[in-house]
């Protein structure tokens, strides 16, 4: 088995192929539909101290102080988003921490969100976040808009990810595509790696992972990332799958 030194990156967890345009995720909030309910995840980067197994963006520092500010810009930054919405939506789940998250509305710095089909993210330093905001500018630093293809695989990814399983009947009904052929090239190469390594197993409907599988997880979501197939990294990159 060759599985372990691999990236992370991928529609599954780092959004890296990135644009830059701050305008258009205005556009994308003045678009937004205000029936659908919303999820926040703001990014508390402060930490006394930082732990040596953490991979997460924090500021490490003693002064509280610096925390209560930040929290002021915090502040700015929900304005300005709500100057930009359409009218006011509801928010059904709120995630506080230094682990960024994914298919939120993110807020503070370097915090990812997904608003109307698209990934940003918010500047990375605290001097250019609060930059930005004292100008009245929303601060996001980069944005990728996802295809058609993006999100057929992000289902896939998901569902691997969070369920160890894969229903092809589910993912044809919701996008339109016979399974066995759009992925025709990922469940061969599944078959003869993973497959064959009893790291998952491939039925006539479904892919499930086992026990095994599971300590190799991400680089069975990578088969399905085009964008490491296209492009495959030139050395390892964020952190190794195990």
């Amino acid at each position: 088995m060759a599985y372990c030194n691999q990236s992370r990156k991928g529609l599954y967890e780092d959004a890296i192929t990135f644009f830059c345009i701050a305008d258009f995720f205005n556009g994308l909030l003045e678009g937004l539909d205000v029936t659908e309910h919303l999820s926040l995840y703001v990014h508390l980067p402060f930490c006394e101290h930082r732990c040596t197994f953490c991979g997460c963006h924090v500021v490490a520092t003693r002064r509280h102080d610096l925390a209560a500010e930040y929290l002021d810009y915090l502040e700015k930054e929900i304005d300005l988003i709500c100057q930009h919405m359409p009218e006011r939506s509801s928010v059904t789940q709120i995630h506080l921490g230094v682990k960024r998250s994914s298919s939120l509305m993110g807020f503070g710095i370097s915090s990812i969100g997904e608003v109307g089909g698209a990934y940003v993210q918010n500047a990375k330093k605290l001097s250019t976040y609060y930059s930005m905001l004292d100008s009245g500018r929303l601060p996001v630093e980069r944005g990728y808009q996802l295809s058609a293809d993006d999100r057929v695989r992000r289902s896939v990814i998901l569902s691997l990810m969070c369920n160890l399983y894969v229903d092809f009947a589910q993912i044809e009904s919701e996008f339109g595509i016979r399974f066995g052929e759009y992925f025709s090239l990922e469940l061969a190469e599944l078959s003869d790696g993973p497959g064959s390594d009893n790291l998952v197993v491939i039925d006539e409907g479904d892919i499930a992972v086992t026990a095994t599988g599971q300590l190799f997880l991400r680089n069975i979501c990578m088969i399905f990332d085009r964008y490491l197939r296209e492009k495959p990294p030139e050395k390892p990159m964020y952190s190794r799958t195990v």
